[in-house]
């Protein structure tokens, strides 16, 4: 799925490019989410608007997409890629509505910031039931857990752009940090 995901992502940035080329009025109302109704309440968190964007996010998404997806099922993996694409989208378009008075936003960030931590719990507990070691995608999972919340505060400058979606970024993140957290030990679900 995490491929067929990224390939499907770029099949849409290169309608993106050719609307865009066309009309910027037309690519807001198909690609960004805003505060009104729009075919961009749905394309935004698959939507990218440039090559850039594009390629910083797919590019950790298929990094640790991959060794995440191969530890749950399809369905488990989509759904959470589901979740943390819509969600934080749909706070910062909440966010910003309420705070500027409008609001226009796109990307997959929201799922891409919350796949380290989440993997990382899931790597924690493989370890804690298992006698797998740590591996390289453990320690590529909370390298970038740990960087990640210092790119978002300013510490490191891994990605440009990221103050216009501090929101999306956030709540990516923290949702990805409570998969980690619900999956090192399950007893901690609400929900099972």
């Amino acid at each position: 799925m995490t491929p067929l995901l990224a390939v499907l992502m770029g099949g849409i940035l290169l309608v993106e490019i050719q609307v865009f080329a066309r009309s910027s009025s037309l690519f807001e109302y198909l690609f960004a989410a805003s505060g009104a109704i729009s075919p961009g309440l749905l394309l935004a968190p698959i939507s990218h608007g440039n090559f850039s964007h594009f390629l910083s996010n797919i590019g950790l998404w298929l990094l640790v997409g991959w060794p995440m997806e191969d530890r749950l099922s399809n369905k488990a993996f989509l759904g959470f890629a589901f979740l943390t694409a819509y969600i934080p989208t749909y706070l910062q378009v909440g966010y910003s509505v309420v705070v500027t008075g409008s609001a226009s936003t796109l990307g997959f960030s929201g799922a891409v910031y919350a796949l380290p931590p989440a993997l990382l719990g899931i790597v924690l507990h493989e370890v804690r039931t298992t006698e797998n070691g740590f591996g390289t995608f453990g320690w590529v999972a909370l390298a970038l857990t740990v960087a990640i919340p210092l790119t978002m505060l300013g510490y490191l400058d891994l990605v440009s752009g990221l103050p216009s979606a501090k929101v999306t970024h956030s709540v990516g993140y923290m949702l990805g940090l409570a998969y980690g957290l619900l999956a090192i030990d399950p007893r901690w679900r609400i929900i099972r």
